[in-house]
């Protein structure tokens, strides 16, 4: 770096990218970054930041710079990383559901209101459960029905069985959440069942869902990591995967339940689902240590 050069593109023809750098527009390939840090690295600079824009040109292969030598480079992967996430907000079911003082039915409806209000487009509102075991839970077919009626958001609910399937139907609920651990003691302790019992129940939850014209979304629970098991081989998560779609499932979903994962154990098994066109693909996290900032780099 040179301080005392004060514009390196003056008299040149440039355009201005998303963080309002000049862009030389017949550059073979440029990145654009925000540059939080320099550092000297003896023969180069060594930057730490983000990158907000690239690209590359159609014209002709770029030179790259690798291991102190310029060669011509093959076809460049562009990370297709989304300028946008969907979210789907589950605090009034996950957030709530351990509250021993009972929230009213009208602060509920009132907070999914105003989530709505805010952009969120897909709204976690409630479950279907078993109110002796979660009170809090107890109105979720009044709050469905209280809810306010817009086109532009979805407002779906948690089920764990087909009496829960049956309740949400008859509430009106348009889109139903649904979940199998990877992990056989998860799956015991949770509901004192086998996985194998688990995805043969989800079969019929998510039939009777279709024929009542309600969306699924199945999700792989655990499927990062289990708090009693440790790692979960990928193998076991894909092939229930793919069992659930062939249930004929909308949506389908890789949480990581316990916050064990890590990006690389993310984008490896991203890449996998990658590969399966037509799959709406959605990931879950549960944690809030610092260092599980995920990149989302699989379109869907």
């Amino acid at each position: 770096m040179k301080p005392e050069i004060k514009d390196r593109f003056a008299g040149l023809k440039t355009h201005t990218a998303v963080t309002g750098s000049p862009l030389l527009p017949d550059s073979l390939a440029w990145v654009d970054c925000t540059v939080w840090a320099t550092y000297d690295g003896g023969d180069h600079t060594i930057f730490v930041g983000e990158v907000r824009d690239l690209s590359v040109s159609e014209l002709d292969m770029p030179l790259l710079y690798h291991n102190r030598l310029w060669r011509r480079s093959e076809a460049i992967e562009i990370p297709t990383v989304p300028m946008e996430v969907n979210l789907v907000e589950v605090g009034l079911r996950d957030g709530i559901q351990r509250e021993e003082k009972f929230i009213p039915t009208d602060m509920k409806v009132e907070y999914a209101s105003l989530l709505a209000d805010a952009g969120l487009k897909n709204i976690q509102v409630s479950s279907f459960v078993n109110p002796k075991i979660v009170p809090q839970m107890a109105d979720a077919a009044e709050v469905f029905a209280r809810l306010p009626k817009r086109d532009d958001v979805t407002f779906s609910a948690l089920v764990l069985n087909m009496k829960g399937v049956e309740r949400a139907i008859a509430a009106g609920v348009k889109q139903l959440e649904m979940g199998v651990p990877a992990s056989e003691t998860l799956a015991k302790k949770n509901a004192n069942t086998t996985v194998e019992d688990g995805i043969a129940e989800t079969a019929e939850m998510v039939k009777m869902a279709r024929e009542h014209g309600v969306k699924v979304r199945v999700g792989v629970q655990v499927a990062f990591g289990c708090a009693y098991e440790g790692k979960i081989e990928q193998a076991k998560v894909v092939s229930m995967a793919r069992r659930f779609l062939a249930m004929g499932i909308d949506e389908l979903s890789l949480a990581d339940s316990a916050g064990l994962g890590n990006p690389g154990e993310f984008d490896a098994l991203c890449k996998k689902f990658c590969r399966w066109q037509g799959t709406c693909l959605w990931f879950c996290t549960c944690t809030t240590r610092a260092d599980k900032v995920w990149r989302i780099c699989c379109p869907h």
